[in-house]
């Protein structure tokens, strides 16, 4: 990509969409829970400022109550989820669309290379998920066995199993990044499922430090801000409508911010495929024309020698051609005569 990484700000369209879908989910997804809980808090006068009065008590019972409501509240995420995660797909192609690219399209432009980049999306994330399960496998499975091998009980023991589960976790963390890329390399040329995910392991092999640590701070930021704002939520306390609201703001902040962050590094993975790419049909080009030069420089030089043969040879035929033919002249002119 020609002209560096494609700053958030410069596609307000990316911005607009990515957080206000990012929102609506949100919002959808905590309606039937505050709805619940509000079954218990909603005849009180400070409303949901109950929960979080000493003692817990109003807590506890809404928690109680809520378990004779997870049947429900599943549906209700499951319906969610099955109109969310497509349109979720589009939404991200859409943004990926826009931050891919240097020059301004239109978002008519980038709905339609969503749309048509859809179904690969939708593979590569299904390989995502398979390579996740059986690598976080490969590594728990073994590892636990050694660990109770070694450590069968006791504070070495939880310490080994707490190690394990960390270098799991990096494992899922680092197929989601090349997650990323591939997803990005699928909107961005646009590249089908195998031309996706080879463009997503060899921009992590030829920048191993580089694309792990884009995603790393970024993500690090944005983790950051939501406990900063869960802190500051706390510190603002939940008592009045108005300390609510102010709770409120603060964490849609923070979200605000994650998605920004989230935008930024799919920006930088769209930049990166690109590089690798365009470094990998540079490098094809020179392998292809240093290849050509002696190719074309021999038919060059054995051209002359196999023509001087020729020059040579058949000038005596053509001599005796001549002869013949005038012979064979001369013989018809005289047998008219005869």
């Amino acid at each position: 990509m020609k002209g560096g990484v494609v700053r958030v700000h410069e596609r307000p369209w990316a911005v607009a969409v990515y957080l206000g879908f990012s929102a609506l989910v949100s919002l959808a997804a905590a309606t039937p829970l505050a709805a619940t809980i509000g079954a218990v808090t909603g005849a009180y006068p400070r409303g949901d400022a109950e929960l979080f009065d000493r003692g817990g008590v109003m807590l506890l019972e809404a928690l109680r109550h809520l378990r004779t409501s997870i049947p429900a509240l599943g549906a209700s995420w499951a319906v969610l989820a099955l109109v969310a995660l497509p349109v979720g797909l589009l939404v991200l192609g859409f943004s990926l669309a826009l931050l891919g690219t240097r020059a301004r399209p239109r978002p008519s432009w980038a709905l339609a290379r969503a749309a048509s980049s859809l179904p690969t999306l939708v593979l590569v994330g299904l390989t995502a998920l398979v390579a996740s399960a059986v690598l976080g496998a490969l590594v728990w499975i073994p590892g636990a066995s050694v660990t109770r091998a070694l450590w069968p009980s006791g504070a070495a023991h939880d310490l080994a199993r707490r190690i394990l589960s960390v270098l799991v976790v990096l494992v899922v963390l680092l197929v989601g990044v090349l997650h990323d890329l591939a997803r990005a390399a699928a909107v961005t040329f646009p590249a089908k499922t195998y031309a996706a995910l080879r463009a997503s392991l060899l921009t992590a092999w030829r920048s191993p430090v580089v694309a792990p640590w884009s995603w790393a701070w970024r993500m690090f930021i944005g983790v950051l801000a939501l406990a900063g704002s869960s802190w500051l939520g706390l510190r603002i306390g939940q008592r009045t409508p108005a300390a609510l609201l102010a709770t409120a703001f603060t964490h849609q902040l923070a979200l605000g911010v994650m998605g920004w962050m989230r935008l930024s590094w799919l920006a930088r993975a769209a930049h990166l495929v690109s590089t690798e790419a365009a470094r990998s049909a540079e490098s094809a080009e020179g392998a292809d024309s240093v290849s050509g030069e002696p190719a074309s420089a021999e038919p060059a030089s054995a051209e002359p020698a196999s023509a001087e043969p020729a020059s040579a040879e058949p000038a005596p035929p053509a001599d005796a051609a001549s002869e013949a033919e005038s012979a064979a002249r001369a013989g018809s002119m005289h047998e008219p005569l005869a």
